[in-house]
């Protein structure tokens, strides 16, 4: 009885997987090559909080918390563009439990951030890569006695990187920021951006290519939730004094998209219950007039928005909404103006769309990931959406995508899955990563592929 039950189980996920590989439509760009780039080596391990970043070249930082069956460990991977393959998956920690790693890569340059239990404390972990000698051993950028959360990391065009997290200061959480000085090899400039008085979350760190960079944060500030910012200047040095973008719902929080050109814009949504839709928002930072323009409504829904820029300073916009889709948005920095939201998933009557993320190539295309979750499974999708269309893949089964994208836009696209075969409540945690790539350039892929 209990093999027939399996023979069922196992018959019912095959067609399952097999109804969404075919809706693939015939895009050669899309890689057909699924290379896993981790897998357990033991039944209870098990993978969350993956991350992704590539550098302009094409080679690619995974970054990972992988449960070893007594705790978390911060585990990456490197995918070698010249090689067109994965590495050998190794862990930056030994002991002490992990949490939210985040990744920057830029210029073969690479830096993972997280925190970590060190005894009665959580506190900050970097570590650095570089093609030339690999990984670092992992630092404390500075003597802590109390706990820090929500990191955060980036890289400029020179090599600098900034590391933002919140720190329980007194009675407050507030958010600091360091930078690496690339000259010298340091970490220097611990600086508390956020103000004394009420808690600060969730960071997001970016930077430009001329050593500028920018933070935001929520805030209760004794009025309303805000999204609120500060900017470093490269010139002199110094973090400016915070400023307020807008209005946030409470425990949201917002998306932050540089450009190396110097544009930014950051994305967020408001709402006055959890019972109502939500209005979205983006501020755009024009770096000719180095100021924030004031917030523009950008459609409504429910959920968090997330942001992509290129270099020029093109950016999309991509938010759920209460129907099951998702919807997105364009900005031009030509213009200043947004387009009207527009739908890029379709619901089904089972499921609905979740859990986007988003990248912008150098032409001002941008390619959005996410599950479409149909109750019992979950489908990956990607959609290509330029000036001229939207173009849709059904990738696989699996959850939680991430994209990375190189200089000549090549997109790196990570999910993870299950070795389970039965499905539903029968199968342990997700204990698999899979990737597959949307090549710029089939042709020359085929041709080194000869």
């Amino acid at each position: 009885m209990i093999v027939k039950r399996l023979a069922i189980s196992i018959s019912i996920f095959i067609a399952i997987a097999a109804s969404a590989l075919a809706m693939k439509p015939a895009d050669l760009r899309w890689s057909d090559e699924f290379p896993f780039l981790a897998e357990p080596a033991h039944s209870f391990e098990f993978f969350r909080d993956a991350q992704l970043a590539s550098d302009d070249g094409g080679d690619t930082i995974a970054v990972w918390r992988r449960f070893d069956g007594i705790e978390f460990k911060v585990t990456v991977n490197v995918w070698s563009a010249a090689n067109r393959r994965w590495g050998t998956q190794g862990n930056l920690t030994i002991a002490g439990s992990v949490f939210g790693p985040q990744v920057a890569f830029r210029g073969g340059q690479g830096w993972v951030i997280w925190t970590q239990e060190t005894g009665a404390i959580r506190d900050v972990r970097i570590a650095r890569y570089t093609k030339a000698t690999g990984w670092s051993s992992p630092i404390a950028p500075v003597a802590a006695t109390e706990s820090a959360f929500d990191t955060a990391i980036a890289i400029d065009g020179a090599g600098n990187a900034f590391a933002t997290w919140t720190r329980v200061i007194g009675n407050d959480t507030r958010v600091q920021a360091m930078r690496f000085d690339a000259a010298s090899g340091q970490w220097t400039n611990l600086t508390t951006l956020s103000p004394a008085g009420q808690s600060a979350f969730h960071t997001r760190v970016g930077a430009d290519g001329a050593g500028n960079a920018h933070v935001i944060w929520d805030r209760f500030n004794g009025t309303e939730h805000a999204l609120e910012t500060a900017r470093y200047d490269a010139v002199s040095r110094t973090w400016s004094t915070f400023s307020n973008l807008g209005g946030i719902y409470p425990d949201s929080s917002g998306d932050l998209a540089v450009g190396a050109s110097g544009d930014a814009i950051a994305v967020w949504d408001n709402a006055a219950s959890s019972s109502v839709p939500s209005d979205y928002f983006a501020a755009h930072y024009d770096w000719r007039t180095r100021t924030w323009g004031s917030a523009a409504k950008i459609g409504t829904g429910k959920g968090k928005a997330f942001v992509g820029i290129n270099q020029p300073g093109d950016a999309v916009a991509v938010w759920p909404v209460q129907s099951g889709d998702l919807n997105a948005a364009r900005f031009s920095p030509l213009t200043g103006v947004w387009s009207p939201p527009i739908t890029i998933s379709e619901a089904v009557p089972s499921g609905f769309s979740e859990q986007p993320a988003i990248v912008v190539d150098p032409a001002g295309v941008a390619t959005i990931a996410f599950s479409q979750n149909r109750t019992s499974y979950h489908v990956i999708y990607a959609w290509r959406y330029s000036q001229t269309g939207t173009e849709r893949s059904g990738i696989g089964l699996g959850i939680e995508p991430r994209l990375s994208v190189d200089g000549a836009g090549n997109v790196m696209l990570l999910w993870m899955t299950t070795t389970c075969s039965l499905g539903g409540n029968a199968c342990p945690p997700i204990n698999r990563l899979q990737s597959t790539q949307w090549l710029a350039d089939p042709p020359r892929r085929r041709r080194a592929a000869r």
